[in-house]
């Protein structure tokens, strides 16, 4: 969703739901390169199960590069923030500044890198 050019409908989204409205999510990314294990970490005061919901199908879709693997690895942890808010507006009919209704939905990747090789681990 991040990044893309899909939105949530206008409607969908009130003012009160834009302030500390976020989640962590972490997951395995397996030797075979799909998703495993997903699961919610930390969530913001704000925060408002239903949009998680609606993110969840897009992380257990996604495809990595497999590596190579003795078998025993359980793959890359990889934890990830993801934040649903909304920039400021000015009405037009007020010079009052408030939230717009249009989302925005960003993602920024939070997993531990090694020191010396800047793996993830």
């Amino acid at each position: 969703m991040a990044g893309s050019d899909q939105t949530i409908p206008a409607k969908n989204i009130a003012t009160r739901n834009a302030e500390d409205n976020w989640f962590d999510v972490g997951f395995f990314i397996s030797p075979q390169g799909y998703v495993t294990d997903i699961q919610l970490l930390r969530m913001g005061a704000g925060f408002e199960r239903g949009w998680f919901n609606a993110v969840r199908p897009s992380l257990a879709g996604r495809r990595y590069t497999p590596t190579s693997s003795d078998g025993s690895d359980p793959g890359i942890f990889r934890v990830e923030r993801w934040t649903l808010t909304s920039g400021y507006t000015m009405n037009s009919l007020s010079r009052l500044i408030m939230r717009s209704t249009r989302p925005i939905i960003s993602m920024i990747d939070l997993t531990r890198r090694a020191p010396d090789t800047g793996e993830p681990y």
